[in-house]
């Protein structure tokens, strides 16, 4: 029974001092690094965005019904192969705006694991990210869809007021 209990107070022990204990990542060559969109060279990439319909059709005008389909292309204008890292399971940051106001944040329709993870775009090829949501959560109206990779420094707020090659943006009606 001793012994017991003092290998439970060691490993208490021991859990209390790691518990103090953080990672921290220096600027060695092996570190992940979370990218943001500054870190590649102006013409690196090419990002388009597709609005689909409950048929899988690309389409600008939708149901107030019907779930629309986002799909957020990312292509690798250079010769050689390219890998983001990312610091959690998004892979796109988006927003929907009518006259410039916000009328939907899409990244707060999901949760995400907080866990960084590597895409690797094959030279010259398009990596593609899709996403669902309900036209019911607009109404009627005239949007604007804005679309970025979701790198460290891209955001809804980023999106709305900036634009660079990760971002792309397309239009599109709901009708009840």
């Amino acid at each position: 029974m001793v012994r017991y209990l003092l290998y439970f107070t060691l490993m208490l022990a021991a859990g209390v001092l790691l518990s103090g204990c953080r990672l921290e990542l220096t600027n060695k060559e092996d570190d992940i690094k979370v990218n943001s969109s500054t870190d590649y060279a102006s013409g690196t990439f090419q990002a388009e965005v597709a609005l689909l319909d409950s048929f899988r059709q690309p389409s600008s005008l939708f149901n107030s019904t019907e779930v629309i389909t986002l799909e957020y292309r990312l292509t690798n204008l250079t010769s050689r192969d390219i890998k983001i890292t990312f610091s959690s399971g998004q892979r796109m940051s988006s927003v929907v705006t009518e006259n410039d106001e916000v009328r939907l944040n899409i990244d707060a329709l999901f949760v995400y694991t907080q866990a960084i993870s590597d895409v690797v775009i094959a030279a010259n090829q398009t990596k593609i990210f899709s996403l669902n949501f309900n036209a019911d959560l607009l109404g009627a109206g005239s949007y604007q869809l804005k679309a970025g990779a979701s790198l460290r420094d891209i955001h809804p707020e980023f999106l709305i007021n900036n634009s660079n090659q990760f971002i792309a943006s397309a239009s599109f009606n709901v009708q009840e």
